[in-house]
């Protein structure tokens, strides 16, 4: 194999980005080579099959567009099957968890101010209904805290599933 050939073969091996820097080089181990009087042959011999030069600089040997391709279908189906009914569930539970704290906080305000009318509507003494509504009403603000850490992370859940999709269709 000569210059031409071995640059030719190194040249389709390698990933885009790399491949110009890495030519030069090895362009300037044939000058080096061939100024110190060494044939296009024997410089080959010494650096090797096209095919190891590229897999010293990440090659593979799998070309990465048939890779992102295969894994994007892969991604698509799992969607399809799997994936939407999974974030549609996790979705639906997360508003219902969100639907306690709603509804503790407008209870408790409810009640606090039933608590005002207990002479004219209810028969229960008013400081029942006063203590329930406190209660409900820090109950459901705690709960609303709480839920707050449950949306940071669904969040963060969903932001990594978007970028997975993203990194795995831009083939990175």
């Amino acid at each position: 194999m000569n210059k031409k050939e071995f640059m030719q073969k190194l040249k389709q091996l390698l990933p885009e980005q790399d491949k110009r820097d890495i030519l030069l080089d090895y362009e300037e181990h044939f000058l080096s080579g061939l100024t110190d009087g060494k044939t296009e042959e024997e410089i080959v011999k010494e650096l090797g099959s096209p095919e190891e030069v590229a897999k010293e600089f990440g090659y593979t040997g799998k070309s990465p567009v048939r890779t992102s391709v295969w894994a994007a279908i892969g991604l698509v189906t799992f969607d399809i099957f799997f994936g939407i009914s999974i974030l549609a569930t996790l979705f639906s539970i997360w508003a219902g968890l969100w639907c306690v704290p709603i509804a503790c906080f407008f209870a408790g305000i409810g009640l606090i101010i039933g608590s005002l009318f207990t002479g004219i509507l209810t028969l229960f003494p008013w400081y029942i209904l006063l203590t329930g509504g406190i209660a409900s009403l820090a109950f459901g603000i705690l709960a609303g805290v709480g839920m707050v850490y449950v949306t940071k992370a669904f969040y963060l859940g969903v932001k990594w599933f978007v970028m997975l999709h993203v990194k795995i269709f831009s083939g990175k």
